[in-house]
């Protein structure tokens, strides 16, 4: 009995305390584990995302590279109308065209100078040549590196 009383008294207010103290309390604690709950429901999307983002990053290279192989072919078409005596380049760096003076932008001048762009290691292969000595086939390829 005398400690039902004792847990009376300790249940009465006090002056200056506030009456909805114990739903204050709980109300906290229910935000808190909320905003855990959210944190760690975030980090788990990231963590499931995150390696999608590389994936994403390799489809952008591919497309990079389809094109930078159709920018070739172009280029070798170019090339063999502009040189019908040797036909067709079997290196990189002679299917670079030829920039207006003062022109700064030079998107492919990295891959003639290396033959590497966007991860990729692009190379002309398969030159073959007619009786003339004009080359009249070539292979592009472009190799992930």
């Amino acid at each position: 009995m005398q400690a039902r009383d004792a847990m009376r008294q300790g249940d009465e207010l006090q002056p200056g305390q506030d009456p909805n103290r114990g739903r204050r309390k709980s109300r906290r604690r229910l935000v808190i584990a909320l905003a855990v709950g959210t944190l760690l429901a975030v980090i788990f999307m990231a963590a499931l995302l995150v390696p999608r983002l590389g994936v994403h990053r390799q489809g952008i290279n591919e497309a990079a590279t389809l094109t930078r192989l159709r920018r070739l072919n172009t280029l070798q078409n170019s090339y063999a109308a502009s040189h019908p005596t040797k036909g067709f380049a079997c290196q990189l760096p002679e299917l670079k065209p030829a920039t207006a003076a003062g022109d700064t932008y030079k998107p492919d001048e990295f891959l003639f100078a290396t033959g590497s762009q966007n991860g990729y290691k692009f190379a002309i292969t398969g030159c073959r040549t007619d009786s003339n000595g004009v080359v009249t086939q070539y292979q592009l390829t472009a190799v992930p590196l």
